[in-house]
């Protein structure tokens, strides 16, 4: 039986979960594109975050974050019961969950590295980036007021969005 199910418009694909203890992505025709390993309980819940990026799955204290080819980033063990609802931000960073003991969870995406040529940028919080220069051994960490949404590095720039500015930065 098919418990949960999700579209995302960005990107076209379909997520769906059940008690097969599976969670699938399929594209716009059907077509199923990625099959889960079986778990050990039944998978409640998946969504989609906005951009079509990554999407989270829910199940008995297990919160995974997956890209959306299917393949799982991170894992938690909330101790909240059966994740029975998903549901992100509007810009994609937090996702909240509806356990079946009456809390709400709360997961933030941070640990995103981008890369280009030399030079590595980490987020290590909601709010503060982490650039490494491998080729002029330097490092620094630039801070920012609000959350970090987004963040892009090419042709020798860093551009980085939150939720009230866009900031570009010269590698």
């Amino acid at each position: 039986m098919v418990l949960g199910c999700d579209w995302n418009p960005a990107n076209n694909l379909i997520i769906s979960c059940g008690e097969d203890c599976k969670y699938r992505v399929w594209d716009q025709y059907g077509r199923q594109l990625y099959n889960s390993v079986p778990y050990d309980h039944v998978i409640t819940s998946v969504k989609w975050a906005p951009n079509g990026d990554y999407f989270a799955v829910g199940s008995f204290e297990m919160l995974r974050l997956c890209d959306k080819s299917g393949w799982s980033h991170s894992f938690d063990k909330p101790q909240c019961g059966s994740i029975l609802s998903l549901s992100w931000s509007h810009d994609g960073t937090v996702v909240a969950g509806a356990g079946g003991n009456g809390q709400v969870i709360f997961g933030s995406i941070v640990d995103r590295q981008i890369s280009w040529a030399h030079i590595d940028a980490i987020l290590d919080s909601e709010n503060r980036i982490t650039i490494n220069d491998c080729l002029n051994e330097m490092n620094d960490d630039l801070d920012f007021r609000e959350r970090v949404v987004n963040m892009s590095m090419r042709h020798n720039h860093l551009i980085v969005c939150t939720t009230s500015q866009c900031y570009v930065y010269n590698t």
